[in-house]
C-alpha cells in the first residue's frame, strides 16, 4: 500500500505490529533456548510453529508499513523458511525411530503455516504424494527439500508477488474512485 492509500497514523500502527512481530520472534527463539533444557528439540519443534505464525503475521502487516520494516518483515519470512528447513534435515538425521515423520510432520506444519493459505495447495500435493509413497516411512532428505521447496516457492509467489500487486491494484483503484470527475 502507499501513502495515498493509507494515512501516516495508519501505517505506524501497521508498523509498529510488524516490529511488535519480529520482536517476538526474537524472544521466542531466545526463550527456547534458555528455557528448554529439558526436550531441546521438542521444545524448538514448538517455537517453529509459533515463529511461523508471527513472521506470517509481521511480513502481513508488513506491507501496510514503511519500505524498511516491509524489507526486514520479508528477510524474517526467508529466514524462517530456511531455519524450517534446516531444523527438519537435523531431525531426520536423528538416530531415533520416528525421526522422519517427526521431521515432515515439523516441516509441513511450519512451512504450511508461513505459507497460508497457498500453501493449503502445497498440503493437498504432499498428502497425496504420502499416502502413495510414504505410508510406511517417513519423508527422505529429497523429498523433505521437495516439498520444502513446494511450499517456498507457493509462499514466495504470495507473499512477495500476489500480495504486492494486490496492494498496488487497490491503491489504484482507491486513488481513481477518489479523483472528482471532470
Amino acid at each position: 500500500m502507499n501513502s495515498v492509500a493509507m494515512s501516516g497514523k495508519t501505517r505506524r500502527v501497521f508498523s509498529l505490529l510488524s516490529l511488535l512481530m519480529l520482536g517476538s520472534i526474537l524472544i521466542t527463539a531466545l526463550a527456547v533456548i534458555v528455557l528448554g533444557q529439558e526436550d531441546m528439540r521438542g521444545n524448538a519443534a514448538f517455537a517453529l510453529i509459533v515463529v511461523s505464525v508471527l513472521a506470517t503475521a509481521a511480513i502481513l502487516f508488513g506491507y501496510a508499513a514503511n519500505q524498511r520494516i516491509q524489507k526486514v518483515s520479508q528477510l524474517s519470512w526467508i529466514s524462517v523458511a530456511l531455519v524450517c528447513l534446516a531444523f527438519s534435515f537435523h531431525v531426520a538425521a536423528l538416530d531415533v525411530p520416528g525421526a522422519h515423520k517427526a521431521a515432515d510432520t515439523v516441516l509441513l506444519t511450519a512451512m504450511f503455516v508461513l505459507t497460508f493459505p497457498t500453501g493449503t495447495i502445497a498440503i493437498v500435493a504432499v498428502m497425496a504424494y504420502s499416502s502413495q509413497f510414504l505410508a510406511t516411512r517417513g519423508a527422505g532428505a529429497f523429498e523433505l527439500f521437495t516439498f520444502w521447496l513446494l511450499f517456498f516457492a507457493l509462499g514466495y509467489v504470495q507473499w512477495f508477488k500476489l500480495v504486492p500487486w494486490l496492494s498496488r491494484a487497490w491503491t489504484a483503484r482507491r486513488a481513481r474512485s477518489a479523483t472528482p470527475p471532470t
